[in-house]
Parts: C-alpha cells; structure tokens; sequence
C-alpha cells in the first residue's frame, strides 16, 4: 500500500505473506477517448497534496485473510507523541489503533473485536474476526444467498491517520458478532 509523508502501510496476505501489489487509479481521459472506468473514480489523483491523502487500488483475493503492516519513517516532528489510525470499510468505521515511540513508531493490525452474547449465561463474550475479503458471488455455478460482487469497483477500504500529543483511554464500542459486520459488502 501506499507511503506518503512517511507513513507507510503495508496490506499483506496469507498467501506467501506477501504485499499485495498496488495499481494507481487511472488517469481521466477526454471526452473523445472514452475511459473504461465511472467517474468517480477516474477523479481520484494517485496523490492529491491538497487534500493530503494517496489513493491506490489492490486486487482483493476473494476469501483469504489479511492485514495491515504500518511504520512512520524518520524523522518524527517533535510535537508528535503518537499516530492514530482508523480503518474504514465501505465508509464504515471498523477499527482504530495507536503506535508510539513505545512501539519503535511500527506495528500490524490483524483483526477486529467484536461483542457476542453467550447463550449458556447472561455474560457477554468479546470475540476476535481477522480481515478477510468476501467469497465470489458465484460458487459452482450457483449464485450465493447475500454475496457480494468481489469486482465491483465501488467497494473500498479507506485508512486515515493522524497525529496526536496523547492518548486517552476510552470504553470500546463493539458490535454485535452474532449477525455480519454493518455495510461491509467486500469484507467479512
């Protein structure tokens, strides 16, 4: 994935424990030309200084495991005690986390928590989903029952980051794990 202002983040598979490899977005043609692509995304810049962010496209190997490798490159400005990063799915929060100079200013993040109630007592349990991109839509020939278009440019994952002076602990939020994550068509 992409490194901008020193910060680099890595999307890593199972398979071979490998870096996806990254694809800029395209690059808008004129009107007489034509584009294969919509035009939302033929907007995107692979870096827009302005808006202070990089755009990059992965292929998303349907069903396999994934996480994310990230480090802040030196030199770290001095008002900077921390970077926060929150991920989001299809414009979903999912995640948050910090590193710090504690850290070595590096660190993975591989999963996401979630509440599930336990049906032997009234306690509720917290329970770890690794990232993981959805199933095709087809198996076998048979359209599966709620699947996703593992093709469908629309879908995206979105990483903000952001520096901070300190940290404050705060009683996590989590969801229920009994039914599928909120509006994450592309990952489950």
């Amino acid at each position: 994935m992409p490194s901008f202002r020193s910060i680099n983040l890595e999307l890593r598979s199972q398979f071979d424990i490998d870096t996806f490899p990254e694809y800029y977005p395209p690059t808008p043609k004129s009107e007489e030309g034509g584009n294969n692509c919509s035009k939302g995304i033929a907007a995107l810049k692979a870096v827009d200084d302005d808006a202070s962010t990089c755009n990059v496209y992965i292929p998303a190997f349907p069903g396999s495991h994934f996480w994310i490798n990230y480090s802040i490159s030196p030199p770290i400005p001095d008002v900077t005690a921390y970077f926060l990063f929150k991920m989001y799915i299809d414009g979903t929060h999912v995640v948050s986390w910090s590193c710090g100079k504690e850290d070595n200013w590096s660190g993975k993040t591989v999963f996401v928590l979630h509440e599930k109630a336990d049906s032997s007592s009234d306690k509720k349990r917290i329970e770890k989903r690794f990232f993981c991109f959805s199933t095709l839509d087809k198996m076998g020939g048979k359209r599966k029952k709620n699947a996703v278009n593992g093709y469908d440019s629309s879908n995206f994952v979105e990483i903000t980051v952001h520096r901070a002076r300190g940290r404050k602990r705060i009683p996590r939020q989590l969801e229920q794990a009994d039914k599928p994550p909120k509006q994450t068509p592309g990952i489950r």
